[in-house]
């Protein structure tokens, strides 16, 4: 602990036990994924602060969580609330700062996003034990036996880093365009090779992905893998059915919604990650129920989610200028 000092508050929890929370001298964004992986508790969990109700909470039992700290006005009585984000082991420093930034815009729009976080554990495992009558009613024994199994680990998962964002906000169009789903027109003039930019269109989230030559190069097209390879569900307009599912193989453009429960994936471009598995060539990975995606939003086989996410319907303006919701010259 000697990067961090000065324990600002003292944060009482449910058990009566205290957990400090510290503030990183200096600029706080700097903080670093070796920094982070260095931080250890021995007799107390603490919190290292990163500013504007984000967290980093360092257990004794050796987890790290990212969480918001936030608060909500109800009959003219302030109440704190905390919500977990996520894991660190699956949530890395950037991932969780773009989506601190989501949620806070959600509660300063007055929305506790705890409550909403309850509601949709509830609808999913409303959903999920709908699946169950049907797959158990109607399977054969040795089906049945593995969708028991899939759903013990399913289940277990729920309770983690869950549905974030079925409805995420974001800051692109007016409320005037987004109320009407209006095409949205984005700027990717400074969208650097393998970084992506998150807009919102529609009241969904809409990735767009600069892919490297290596990226487009390394593009899957194994059977044995994805679970519909030549895109043949209708889940993109007829103009990007390709292996790259967009009109220029370098910009890749999808909602970023899972097409199993609405949650929203997380951007995981770098090959045989040590979390995702060796044969892991980079994709989109949803943390809710498992769901992997390839570099061109193409489900793998044997995961929850059952389609390809989603690409929009959207043109090139310019060399740099995409406007999503119309077809433009593509039809």
């Amino acid at each position: 602990m000697d990067k961090f000092h000065y324990p600002y508050v003292t944060h009482s929890g449910n058990n009566g036990h205290s957990e400090y929370t510290f503030i990183r001298q200096g600029d706080m964004s700097a903080i670093t994924e070796k920094e982070i992986k260095g931080l250890k508790a021995k007799d107390h969990n603490y919190r290292v602060a990163l500013g504007d109700g984000l967290f980093l909470r360092v257990s004794i039992s050796g987890n790290k969580s990212w969480q918001y700290r936030y608060h909500v006005h109800t009959n003219n009585v302030r109440k704190e609330k905390i919500y977990t984000i996520g894991d660190y082991q699956q949530i890395s420093i950037s991932e969780a700062k773009n989506l601190h930034a989501i949620l806070r815009q959600d509660v300063l729009k007055g929305i506790d996003i705890q409550a909403r976080k309850t509601e949709q554990k509830i609808k999913a495992s409303e959903g999920q034990k709908s699946n169950y009558n049907e797959q158990t009613n109607h399977s054969p024994p040795s089906q049945r036996r593995k969708f028991l199994t899939n759903m013990t680990q399913v289940m277990g998962g729920i309770g983690g880093i869950f549905a974030l964002i079925p409805f995420l906000s974001s800051m692109s169009p007016s409320e005037r365009a987004k109320s009407a789903g209006a095409p949205i027109e984005i700027d990717v003039s400074s969208l650097q090779p393998g970084s992506y930019k998150v807009v919102e269109w529609r009241g969904k989230p809409v990735w767009v992905v600069r892919r490297t030559e290596e990226m487009i190069a390394n593009t899957l097209d194994d059977d044995d893998v994805l679970s519909d390879p030549k895109s043949i569900e209708e889940h993109q307009p007829e103009y990007t059915q390709n292996k790259f599912r967009s009109i220029k193989p370098e910009y890749l453009v999808l909602l970023g919604v899972c097409t199993h429960l609405g949650c929203s994936p997380l951007y995981k471009p770098n090959a045989k990650s040590q979390e995702l598995g060796l044969d892991w060539a980079g994709g989109f990975f949803c943390p809710c129920h498992g769901s992997k995606f390839d570099l061109s939003g193409r489900v793998h086989k044997g995961v929850p989610a059952p389609y390809n996410l989603e690409v929009p319907p959207y043109y090139f303006a310019t060399e740099t200028k995409i406007v999503v919701g119309e077809d433009g010259e593509n039809t």
